[in-house]
């Protein structure tokens, strides 16, 4: 059985010997409504591969995230996380949870994908905000003993009291070390095209779509 991960251990630890030991597939899960996709969200797949040693990287397309509203389709929101990430190795994207009916739950999502695979080592990104309030997450104790955590630093948010909610609440993490803070946001983004502003951040196939389809204004 692979080695458990040091509870709050620093992701700067690189997993791939671990990998080239073990027969265990290692995936990583980066979740969100992706409302739009944009470099940060790719870079930070990028990271979480890099550093986790993961066989595979899933950006996780939320249907209907119950903590947030998403303003494009469930279905525009899939399509331009596929454009983001087309030309990137080890990364793919699911549709499971914009295919599944009511709210989108990362517990019925690990649940599904330990269903088809029991040996499968997850682990899932989440930003130091997200992470924070894991005790307020749908169903967060089974959560935390079938998934691990890799915890981005965001700005604004005290990575303190990030470990300490997921140390509180028992689950194995890691924190990513970012060579520097990812200057782009969703928000951001939403907020420049409605301004009629050039936004940073979106691949051209993605900012094509955007523009196509008249999104966000």
């Amino acid at each position: 059985m692979p080695a458990e991960v040091p509870l709050g251990r620093r992701a700067g630890h690189s997993f791939r010997q671990e990998n080239r030991n073990k027969r265990r597939r290692r995936v990583a899960i980066l979740g969100g409504s992706f409302d739009p996709p944009h470099a940060g969200h790719i870079e930070i797949a990028r990271r979480a591969r890099e550093v986790l040693g993961a066989d595979e990287v899933v950006l996780m397309v939320a249907g209907y995230p119950y903590q947030k509203n998403a303003r494009a389709s469930a279905e525009q929101r899939y399509e331009m996380t596929r454009l983001a990430a087309a030309e990137e190795e080890g990364l793919s994207v699911s549709r499971v949870e914009v295919d599944r009916a009511g709210p989108s739950y990362t517990v019925d999502t690990v649940e599904d994908l330990l269903a088809d695979d029991p040996d499968t080592e997850i682990w899932l990104v989440v930003g130091s905000d997200a992470a924070k309030g894991i005790a307020t997450w749908h169903r967060w104790q089974d959560l935390v003993r079938k998934a691990k955590f890799c915890v981005v630093p965001r700005p604004g948010w005290r990575l303190e009291d990030a470990k300490s909610a997921l140390a509180e609440a028992g689950a194995d993490f890691v924190v990513m070390d970012l060579p520097s803070a990812i200057p782009y946001s969703s928000t951001a983004i939403r907020e420049a095209i409605q301004s009629g502003e050039e936004p940073e951040g979106l691949s051209p196939a993605v900012a094509k779509y955007v523009a196509t389809h008249g999104l966000y204004r």
